[in-house]
């Protein structure tokens, strides 16, 4: 974007908020929403199905982790990977683009029931059955977050259209 229309834009956007009104972006860009808003509005084929803060979106319709660990030793991954997979059975290790770091990372999805505090408890432990530093577990990233919501909403709509076949085919039986 130009300055002069990014300028125009910002003005536009403090007066807004001055005046107490709301605008409206619309945008594929997560980085340009997280740059202009508070709020997120999702929209999935031409929908509005849910609203609020980044963070209240991946809590309640992504139920994935990231956990990212440093090795002492490269001899040792086999053994990490191992007992990451041991603790977190629906772990998936993630690829590490410079193979020379002692660095590895995982997505772990979360079951229905779980909470991140029961998963900090585990991570907590990872130390004492291996020798790793600099642990990290977080939600997803905004971008695995967004993925997995248009699957979500994906996987609702193939549903809703077999439902709609069924019922037609059923009226058409009957």
């Amino acid at each position: 974007m130009d300055p002069i229309a990014r300028r125009d834009i910002w003005k536009l956007i403090t007066s807004t908020q001055l005046n107490d009104r709301v605008l409206v972006f619309k945008s594929s860009s997560i980085e340009e929403c997280e740059k202009l808003g508070t709020r997120y509005g999702v929209y999935w084929a031409g929908r509005f199905v849910s609203t609020g803060t980044i963070d209240v979106l991946k809590g309640h319709h992504t139920r994935l982790c990231l956990l990212q660990c440093e090795l002492s030793e490269k001899a040792l991954k086999q053994k990490v990977l191992d007992t990451v997979h041991d603790l977190f059975a629906q772990s998936v290790p993630l690829p590490i683009p410079d193979e020379d770091k002692l660095v590895l990372k995982w997505h772990v999805p979360m079951a229905e029931g779980d909470t991140m505090s029961a998963f900090f408890r585990k991570v907590e432990r990872l130390p004492t059955f291996v020798p790793v530093t600099n642990l990290r577990f977080t939600h997803a990233s905004s971008e695995d977050a967004f993925t997995i919501f248009g699957d979500k909403f994906s996987n609702l709509q193939r549903k809703a259209s077999k439902m709609e076949l069924v019922n037609q085919l059923l009226t058409v039986v009957q």
